[in-house]
């Protein structure tokens, strides 16, 4: 439940769905600092015929960055639970 109270507004606000062409400013805002955004972009990139391996490598060096802030987060917050 906590799963999907996190991720389907980020999926909502990213642009999975829409082009950020056709979003509004504020939810570009909120695009350009979401991380599903970068996955989504990555993914794209990969599968059309002659990836750019620029957007590719950006989004997944984004994607590491916040994977390594969330473990370090969760980590932090279970052994201050131990204590």
């Amino acid at each position: 439940m906590i799963g999907n109270l996190m991720t389907l507004p980020l999926m909502f606000l990213s642009s999975a769905f829409v082009p950020k062409s056709f979003m509004p400013e504020w939810i570009q805002a909120i695009a350009l600092i979401n991380p599903i955004s970068y996955a989504v972009e990555a993914i794209r990139t990969v599968l059309i015929d002659v990836p750019d391996m620029t957007v590719f490598l950006k989004g997944f060096v984004i994607l590491l960055i916040f994977s390594g802030a969330a473990l370090t987060w969760a980590v932090t917050a279970f052994n201050s639970l131990r204590d």
